[in-house]
């Protein structure tokens, strides 16, 4: 009987040894991968999702206006703000009584570009 080879394996351990190096170096810390797991994991929900896109196309936003632009309720918008001020994706600031919001992590945004 023939013994057959698994397609998704390489014959060679590794090809370029120089570059598997450079790219082990450049990885972030396992706390580092961990927070950016808890940060996409956000990104699952599709209000948290449509308050994230408002945010990167509108920049600095309050609750109001986040609220008119998702068609959410402002409550739904204020809990979902929670959780992103929470995990540091958001950060809130306040003049007098009005609060806006921003997005404090603008190179995620090439993650639209993916789509």
């Amino acid at each position: 009987m023939a013994v057959r080879e698994a397609v998704d394996e390489c014959g060679v351990k590794l090809v370029d040894p120089d570059k598997v190096e450079l790219v082990r170096a450049a990885l972030p810390s396992d706390h580092d991968i961990a927070e950016l797991a808890d940060v996409f994991s956000l990104l699952g929900d599709p209000g948290r999702l449509r308050l994230l896109t408002s945010l990167l196309e509108g920049g600095e936003l309050c609750v109001c206006d986040l609220a008119a632009t998702t068609a959410m309720s402002e409550s739904a918008v204020s809990h979902a703000l929670r959780l992103l001020r929470a995990h540091r994706v958001v950060s809130v600031s306040r003049r007098g009584r009005m609060a806006t919001t921003v997005w404090m992590m603008p190179t995620c945004g090439c993650c639209w570009t993916w789509a």
